[in-house]
């Protein structure tokens, strides 16, 4: 049984996607994205600032911004935060409620990070970003003291970024956390279908899932021009496809009504058969992302109390 907060906010998020559905990005990519750019730019730091501190820095060349509850001067611990905005829209700044809630729960620092967005930096410029913060966090915090953690999109990109750092031979963190993973940039899963009429987030949008893939992986501009045919099933695009061998404990968490539970689904499945030790952690009738919606909603704040009770778990001290 959901709450009435989280009733009333589905209803919300219904009426939201059909009012913005005048925009039509599909039809007019370059004046949806910039539009929905930039009024991401004008989301502010969702925290209390008599708890939390936000200080923007510069990591190997990549903007961040730093989530602090309180004095943890003290602690030798980091969480890098990959928000989401299907790789083509949105800043640290999105999750800012969610991170400080997170900053709070483990007693940790949580980094955002600004990585470059397509399609004028397709997959794999994003994975490069977060592989260079994650390199300068290495010259002074302890693998085993960092976690990686992201939602959507950057769910998709934290599973991108720990099969690359394994590649390229690095120390892996000690956990990660993707939240409801755009992990299939091929839509395989039954729960685009099953899901299509139950997710108020994001159903019923394939046209505009395929332009946003395009994007993604390359293949179009931000005008939608043909460039060129890159496959979005390649691991490079979609981590349900690469290889999940000797990658650190990872937790995954979705809600049962996302056109995307099928990515968790097999993405767990897929770890777990590479010997990962794997949390598969599916909330009923919740939709895509909801931890990010703290406080709105109380299921929101129980999503991520979970996340920061694997952190601590594999993190601790």
């Amino acid at each position: 049984m959901v709450s009435a907060a989280y009733v009333a906010f589905s209803r919300a998020a219904h009426l939201t996607k059909l009012a913005t559905a005048g925009m039509n990005l599909p039809a007019r990519p370059a004046t949806s994205t910039k539009f929905i750019r930039a009024a991401c730019q004008l989301i502010p730091n969702l925290v209390n600032p008599l708890t939390t501190t936000v200080q923007p820095l510069v990591l190997n060349g990549v903007d961040c911004l730093r989530f602090t509850f309180g004095d943890l001067s003290k602690c030798n611990k980091t969480i890098l935060y990959l928000h989401g905005g299907a790789y083509i829209i949105g800043n640290p700044r999105m999750a800012s409620s969610l991170c400080a809630r997170l900053s709070e729960l483990t007693q940790t620092p949580v980094i955002g990070v600004d990585y470059r967005l397509a399609p004028e930096f397709p997959i794999p410029n994003c994975t490069n970003d977060v592989v260079s913060v994650y390199k300068e966090l290495l010259q002074t915090v302890h693998p085993s003291k960092i976690a990686i953690a992201g939602d959507s999109a950057g769910g998709g990109l934290c599973l991108l970024a720990i099969q690359a750092l394994r590649d390229a031979g690095l120390p892996l963190p000690n956990c990660a956390v993707a939240i409801s993973p755009f992990a299939d940039l091929t839509a395989s899963g039954e729960s685009h279908v099953t899901n299509a009429e139950n997710d108020v987030m994001l159903g019923n949008n394939e046209e505009l899932l395929k332009v946003v893939v395009d994007m993604c992986v390359g293949n179009v501009d931000i005008h939608n021009k043909r460039l060129a045919n890159n496959d979005p099933g390649l691991p490079t695009f979609s981590p349900v496809n690469g290889s999940f061998a000797n990658l650190p404990p990872l937790q995954v968490l979705v809600g049962s009504t996302e056109i995307l539970l099928s990515d968790s689904e097999m993405v767990a499945r897929n770890a777990i058969a590479e010997n990962v030790d794997v949390t598969l952690d599916i909330i009923p009738d919740m939709c895509h992302s909801f931890p990010l919606f703290a406080p709105l909603f109380p299921e929101a704040d129980v999503g991520i109390e979970k996340v920061a009770t694997f952190i601590n778990k594999h993190c601790a001290a």
